[in-house]
């Protein structure tokens, strides 16, 4: 018994180091197994009493519970028929394990289900600033915005596109960027949709995009932005014609567009000027060409439900 005693004090020791438990701890470790097995007969009750406290023991000096096993296997190699030391051993093991718990456990991170959401390439794409430009052949393209530096006075700038600009406009990939037609038609795409170029690159052909007509132009960019898109009630479409004619319709309207666009004017020929996004809040200001201007609150204007209205 003696010999296997002494084989297991150095799996003791081995571990201890491993763990990088102080000496004294060691130290003061076997002094109670060697004391327990000098001065208490094995197979009286203090025996289990004695392991019991140096388990303890042994945890209030900060070895832990699960140190308590390895003094317990010590303790059965001296004597393997006392029963009670074994009781201790399995309990000691289940103490160690929820010791364990206590030490490193942590919350679950991660969640497991059955079915998960479905995901968009809007979802997968990066936020980013970009500058869509549109040029006089219908050539689209959309540069980021980082592509730009800020210039002192008198900078030559830099070139936005091959051809010359038709129109442009700042956004995100995350915006929603609606087109409107000389044909009276409105297009939607989302800003990602549109092919990524470099200042000095042509683009892509926007008839390859929408279902445009070959004799179609787009005339006019207005962007929507992800709050404006989920506060949609409260924003409305300004409509200003060549003539000076103002219409004033829902955001709503235009949200479901199908890929060969929606009507927005009754009589193309007429033309628009302008399209605007507003609130109930704001003012419309409109100036003539011979200097004439008028500020008119965007309340003034009633909501019409057609989008064949020439407005007032």
């Amino acid at each position: 018994m003696f010999l296997l005693a002494i084989f297991a004090i150095p799996i003791c020791i081995s571990d201890w180091r491993y763990r990088r438990i102080p000496n004294i701890y060691l130290i003061f470790m076997l002094y109670l197994i060697f004391a327990t097995r000098l001065f208490l007969p094995l197979k009286s009750l203090p025996v289990i009493s004695g392991a019991v406290a140096c388990a303890v023991l042994l945890s209030i000096m900060g070895m832990g519970a699960g140190d308590a096993k390895l003094f317990v296997i010590a303790v059965l190699a001296l004597n393997p028929s006392n029963f009670g030391v074994f009781l201790l051993l399995v309990a000691s093991i289940y103490v160690a394990d929820e010791d364990i718990k206590t030490r490193y456990g942590i919350p679950r991170k991660t969640l497991i289900e059955d079915s998960f959401s479905k995901f968009s390439e809007k979802d997968l794409t990066v936020l980013e600033e970009i500058i869509i430009i549109l040029d006089k052949n219908n050539y689209i393209k959309r540069v980021n915005l980082s592509s730009y530096k800020l210039q002192n006075k008198g900078g030559k700038g830099r070139n936005g596109s091959v051809e010359e600009v038709n129109t442009s406009v700042t956004a995100t990939t995350h915006s929603l960027i609606l087109m409107f037609s000389d044909f009276g038609l409105v297009y939607a795409m989302q800003g990602y949709e549109i092919p990524e170029g470099e200042h000095g690159t042509k683009g892509r052909a926007i008839i390859n995009l929408i279902n445009i007509d070959k004799n179609e132009k787009i005339i006019k960019f207005l962007v929507i932005s992800e709050d404006q898109l989920k506060n949609y009630s409260n924003y409305f479409l300004i409509f200003v014609s060549k003539n000076g004619q103002v219409r004033r319709n829902s955001l709503e309207q235009f949200l479901s567009i199908r890929s060969n666009g929606k009507k927005y004017m009754k009589d193309e020929k007429d033309g628009i000027s302008n399209v605007l996004i507003a609130e109930e809040k704001d003012h419309l200001f409109l100036a003539t060409r011979k200097g004439m201007a008028v500020v008119t609150p965007i309340s003034d204007f009633r909501v019409f439900n057609s989008r064949d209205s020439d407005g007032v």
